[in-house]
This record gives C-alpha cells, structure tokens and sequence, in this order.
C-alpha cells in the first residue's frame, strides 16, 4: 500500500514495511496541524503503520496544536507497539519538544 501527497507542510510521505516516513516543513501552529492531522488521519490510523520516521530539519517553530499532533500519532502507533522517531530537529523546535516533555515518549535525534 502506497500513500502519496503534495504539499507545502510536508514532502512525499512513504510506507515500508510498517514504517511511514515523511518529512515536514514549516511552522507547526494550529492550523498546519490541523491540516496535517486531516491528511494523516487515514495513513497513521492504517493498521500497516507501526511506526513514525519524521524528518524535522524544515520545521522551524511549533507550538502546543503541533505538539498535541505528535501526541495523537504517537498514541496511535504505541498501542500497536510502534515508535515515533523525530530525525534532524532544529534546536528551537528541541527546545519546545524537551519543555513539554515528549522527549520521553518520542526518538528526538537535533540536527548535527
């Protein structure tokens, strides 16, 4: 199964092996997350997706609705045993990440 889409918010998202593998870019505020909450729904909630590979080097600032996002996905894919894994994370948004606490329930790799 192949999910393809074209955006601003995020790339070409892929599936391989029960891993989906998207990377985002912009501002993760209210109403990008509600975009991307609306255009994941189906994927993140297909049973094929056990695990979360996002690339975050575009990203430049989230606030809390991206942050409830990342939450929801990662409720998701943890009740099927699966992982969130945020690659190439610009300090900024590590920031906001360590201060809400999801460095404990997400894979958070900062940008080299």
């Amino acid at each position: 199964m192949c999910y393809t889409w074209r955006m601003k918010l995020f790339d070409t998202p892929r599936i391989e092996d029960g891993c989906l593998s998207v990377a985002l870019n912009g501002e993760i505020d209210s109403h990008a997350a509600g975009q991307l909450r609306a255009a994941f729904a189906l994927v993140v909630r297909d049973e094929q997706v056990i695990n979360l590979h996002i690339n975050m080097r575009g990203v430049t600032l989230m606030d809390s609705s991206g942050i409830g996002l990342l939450v929801g996905w990662y409720r998701t894919v943890s009740g099927r045993g699966g992982r969130v894994y945020l690659d190439d994370v610009q300090p900024v948004v590590a920031r906001v990440l360590g201060i809400s606490g999801m460095r404990s329930i997400l894979h958070i790799k900062e940008v080299a």
